[in-house]
């Protein structure tokens, strides 16, 4: 680094947090868990008292499950990224005729269920 942008001992601080924030991530991630950021988020949120949410509803929807006695507990989120791989497929053939990719179904099937796997688990922190 040049020594007209030396860093202030604060930013190498917040660095080295950061630094160990993302590799206690990975190993939460590895081990089937939630990222550190989310599971603060959530704790916070918890201690906090009142519950953050969004929804579609109308407000005579919203009013009706109110009436019902339903409560938000809170809003969760989850999301997965999924790198798929290439399949082979006979596309010059004479007897091509349109098939599943199932190496991109069983993708995203699969990201879906580790989305809603991360959103359980979240939900499960309120």
């Amino acid at each position: 680094m040049p020594f007209w942008k030396r860093s202030s001992p604060e930013d190498e601080q917040r660095r080295s947090q950061a630094l160990q924030d993302a590799e206690a991530s990975q190993r939460s991630l590895e081990a089937g868990g939630l990222p550190i950021q989310a599971q603060r988020r959530l704790s916070e949120e918890v201690q906090a008292g009142h519950p953050l949410f969004t929804s579609d509803l109308s407000v005579k929807e919203f009013s009706l499950v109110r009436n019902q006695g339903y409560t938000a507990l809170s809003q969760v989120m989850g999301s997965s990224i999924y790198q798929v791989g290439w399949q082979f497929t006979r596309t010059f053939s004479w007897n091509t005729t349109a098939y599943e990719l199932t190496n991109v179904s069983n993708a995203h099937q699969h990201a879906a269920q580790l989305a809603l796997g991360r959103l359980e688990q979240e939900a499960a922190l309120l």
